[in-house]
């Protein structure tokens, strides 16, 4: 029984018509890997906001300026963590770099307490992360700055003094107080 030329030809349009439609699929699906964002929102939409996609559309976000859609992101990523650990999904790292990242929006709001209640967070969960423990010492030093600079403010004249003569750092004190003591150096520095 051989095949006529017809049923030869009806054939051959089968695979070709297959090509040009999983063709046309693959185009389509390419256009979502064009940005990190429109990859991120797919993967939301198809992993059931999953935590992971959730803190990278925030960082995504974040990263664009965009700060109240990155706190959403991230919080709506932090609420679905409790329910994935409920069925046992280990994230490894990823509630502390959430609060880590959560805290990095706080401190560019120049909002220092929540920034740092987040990074202290962050740092309890990981301690082994690094980030928080960084940013923790920005703001402690962004405090101490900010105490420093009142205190000269409040005692406009000082006396540079040597903490350890072997050593080329300098502590600051009262220019009455380094008078009364001999080489014009406050008590316990020099």
């Amino acid at each position: 029984m051989a095949l006529t030329d017809r049923r030869i030809r009806k054939l051959a349009v089968i695979p070709i018509v297959l090509v040009v439609v999983y063709g046309f699929g693959t185009f389509q699906r390419g256009l979502v890997w064009q940005t990190g964002l429109s990859y991120w929102s797919d993967t939301v939409k198809v992993s059931g906001n999953h935590p992971l996609p959730l803190s990278e559309l925030g960082r995504l976000h974040y990263l664009q300026g965009d700060p109240e859609t990155a706190m959403n992101y991230y919080r709506q990523a932090l609420g679905n963590i409790e329910v994935s650990h409920s069925i046992d999904i280990r994230f490894d790292n990823l509630p502390a770099l959430i609060y880590n990242n959560i805290g990095m929006i706080y401190r560019d709001q120049r909002n220092l307490g929540e920034a740092e209640r987040n990074f202290i967070i962050a740092r309890d969960l990981d301690p082994d992360f690094a980030n928080p423990h960084y940013h923790l010492g920005i703001i402690y030093g962004i405090r101490a700055g900010a105490m420093v600079s009142s205190s000269l403010a409040s005692k406009p004249t000082v006396t540079p003094c040597l903490i350890n003569r072997s050593k080329p750092t300098r502590s600051f004190c009262n220019s009455t107080l380094a008078s009364q003591w001999p080489g014009g150096c406050c008590p316990g520095l020099c």
